[in-house]
């Protein structure tokens, strides 16, 4: 198998033979650690089309490597020269294709806010102040060039050892839920619908519906490594499927009824008291004149 060859472009100004000279050396050190620069000290010769190696250059690249500096943010932002032109493909591209994680800032001098082009106001940076710049920095670029970012380790639950499952299901009266008991005891649990987030066309973009609690299993017992029965979570109340009810099972505790259509976050705390409590969550849809339909990917819900 081939080693993976990321290919970089180093978007800089010239401020001066030292500053070309520090440029040069990081594109060689990154190219011995295995990355295919683009730099024009390399490349451009005699009766070269620079527009044309830099619209190349910015496009062709898996990464763009922008060295900010005082005197890089005064030509972006005026769109003086080279880094002018430049800057204007980067920003082009972005707004077309909405790719800005392509463009890696590198801060070589001065404070971030003098120094950075517009375009980049809030985003992050890399720091490589400094002679020599700090050697962490260096490992962190080459991270985003291979795309070997830390990652977060595996999502545990809210309490250690829990072995109580809530499933659910979808039939032709709504959605059931049960427990299943991954535990060698006995026991016993309530379940709570906690609330209900309202999408607003995103997943992402959630609005909570606000009311109690709603109790929709109270002390159920459930054997060792056992499951307990069906329980109807949600389901119709008209024959006409005009709204749907979650009903509650204490009787001084209202149930709560969906009259509109749409795709909600139902948020659910299961309670044991030999076991702790933990919190689940469904997404459910629903649309008049159709049972609910619940799922663990809201991408894959949708109502007409």
């Amino acid at each position: 198998m081939e080693r993976f060859v990321p290919r970089v472009f180093i978007s800089y100004s010239w401020d001066g033979e030292e500053h070309q000279s520090w440029v040069k050396n990081l594109a060689a050190r990154l190219r011995d650690n295995g990355v295919d620069i683009t730099l024009d000290q390399w490349e451009v010769r005699p009766a070269t089309r620079l527009p044309h190696f830099m619209e190349n250059a910015v496009r062709e690249n898996d990464f763009v490597l922008v060295v900010c500096t005082e005197a890089y943010k005064k030509k972006a932002d005026k769109r003086i020269g080279g880094v002018g032109y430049e800057d204007a493909i980067i920003t082009g591209e972005i707004l077309e294709l909405g790719n800005p994680e392509r463009f890696l800032p590198l801060l070589r001098s001065g404070a971030w806010v003098n120094s950075r082009p517009s375009w980049l106001a809030g985003a992050t940076y890399l720091d490589f102040r400094g002679s020599p710049y700090q050697e962490a920095a260096y490992v962190r670029l080459l991270d985003a060039i291979f795309g070997v970012l830390p990652q977060a380790p595996p999502l545990g639950s809210r309490v250690p050892g829990w072995g109580l499952d809530l499933q659910y299901r979808n039939d032709e009266f709504g959605v059931l839920l049960r427990i299943c008991n991954r535990l060698k005891a006995a026991a016993t649990y309530s379940i709570t619908l906690q609330g209900m987030d309202k999408s607003m066309g995103n997943p992402a973009h959630l609005e909570k519906e606000t009311f109690p609690p709603v109790p929709l299993a109270i002390r159920e017992p459930v054997g060792p490594s056992d499951c307990a029965s069906w329980m109807t979570l949600i389901f119709t109340t008209k024959a006409d499927l005009s709204e749907v009810k979650i009903e509650s099972k204490d009787p001084l505790v209202p149930s709560v009824f969906v009259r509109e259509e749409g795709i909600w976050r139902v948020r659910i705390v299961v309670t044991s008291e030999n076991v702790g409590t933990d919190v689940f969550a469904v997404w459910l849809s629903w649309t008049p004149g159709r049972p609910p339909e619940a799922c663990d990917d809201p991408r894959a819900l949708v109502f007409n």
